[in-house]
């Protein structure tokens, strides 16, 4: 959960791939070893920020910019990056701490044995990453589907055919259509399920474009 979010970049240098995860208050000085107090981190950013705040560091590396000689050997980011720094902290601890995305995680992933090894960690990471870029948004803020007596997801992007009274039926499509009803569907912010059980819903209740007949020669073809 932690390691996908900022993109699944480091969200201290915002560019190396992030690794490893860091303790936004560092545990030594009381901070909590907790998923709220986790931030995404290369190796390298990691080892630098040592035992500090994220705050601390940028303090510390605005000084060695405007002390270049009491701070001799300091190890520094970028000065643009270290002044946004901050604010990277904050949108990521803001994406981590994201009810709905935290409770996706937690559905298709709490249930997995702890890596043991940051090998097994990563090849997790990448798998998960993966199946997020099969959808054309965020699964998490797709719509949910009615309350469940059980503890599920209950997300239309990727849960409702798990569900009682629920069932997936099969939509053929050229190429260019299936192209069009992504765009569609990206636009509007939608799954292209939904909006194809939209267009269904529609025509069976006779509210649909009119014009939309099927002929003798069609109900051949799909027999």
């Amino acid at each position: 959960m932690v390691l996908t979010s900022h993109q699944g970049l480091c969200v201290f240098c915002a560019a190396s791939p992030s690794v490893t995860i860091d303790h936004q208050e560092p545990v030594a000085d009381g901070g909590a070893d907790i998923w709220w107090n986790y931030l995404p981190a290369c190796s390298s950013c990691n080892r630098r920020k040592n035992k500090r705040t994220a705050q601390d560091w940028v303090i510390d590396m605005k000084m060695a910019y405007s002390q270049p000689k009491a701070y001799r050997g300091m190890k520094k980011l970028p000065l643009g990056v270290c002044n946004g720094l901050m604010d990277r902290v904050r949108s990521t601890q803001d994406e981590i701490r994201e009810y709905s995305r935290r409770e996706w995680f937690r559905h298709h992933y709490g249930t997995r044995p702890r890596s043991r090894n940051q090998l097994e960690m990563l090849e997790l990471v990448a798998s998960c990453q993966r199946t997020l870029a099969t959808y054309p948004y965020a699964p998490w803020e797709s719509p949910e589907r009615l309350d469940y007596p059980f503890d599920s997801c209950t997300r239309r992007i990727c849960c409702a055919y798990t569900h009682k009274g629920w069932s997936v039926v099969e939509v053929y499509l050229t190429d260019a259509e299936r192209e069009a009803l992504e765009r569609r569907a990206f636009e509007l912010k939608i799954h292209r399920g939904d909006l194809v059980a939209t267009a269904i819903r529609q025509y069976l209740a006779k509210e649909g474009p009119k014009g939309i007949v099927l002929t003798e020669e069609d109900t051949q073809d799909a027999n």
